[in-house]
């Protein structure tokens, strides 16, 4: 497989980390995430796990969702995704496993578009 498991992540840029069933899967990130107000930052799992996990998921559906998010978005082999991407993504996976879960996080979404101002509002 090509997930590499590591006790610990040795450099928070290159690499992300999901615990899963006590291991943490670090792989090397070959994107990064272009955020609401265009700044780019590293791919940031702790930032999935808390707002799907604040929406309804376990932590442990919550931590398999973020490797399949992972997942597929080194699978488009752009350097670059967005943040409506990433949100779009775990929509559509939510919808497959977990319907309140997904409309929570729509809702929350939704908010937070509200107060930033998104013409998506």
């Amino acid at each position: 497989m090509m997930k590499q498991v590591l006790p610990i992540c040795k450099s928070k840029r290159e690499t992300s980390s999901c615990e899963i069933e006590g291991e943490w899967y670090c792989r090397d990130m070959s994107f990064r995430i272009v955020k609401r107000d265009k700044s780019i930052e590293d791919f940031n799992a702790a930032k999935l796990l808390l707002v799907t996990t604040s929406s309804g998921l376990s932590e442990e559906e919550a931590k398999k969702l973020c490797v399949t998010i992972q997942k597929w978005a080194e699978s488009t082999k752009k350097p670059l995704i967005t943040t409506l991407q990433i949100r779009d993504r775990i929509i559509t996976e939510l919808q497959k496993t977990n319907h309140d879960a997904a409309d929570h996080f729509i809702e929350y979404e939704k908010k937070r578009d509200k107060l930033a101002g998104s013409p998506n509002s």
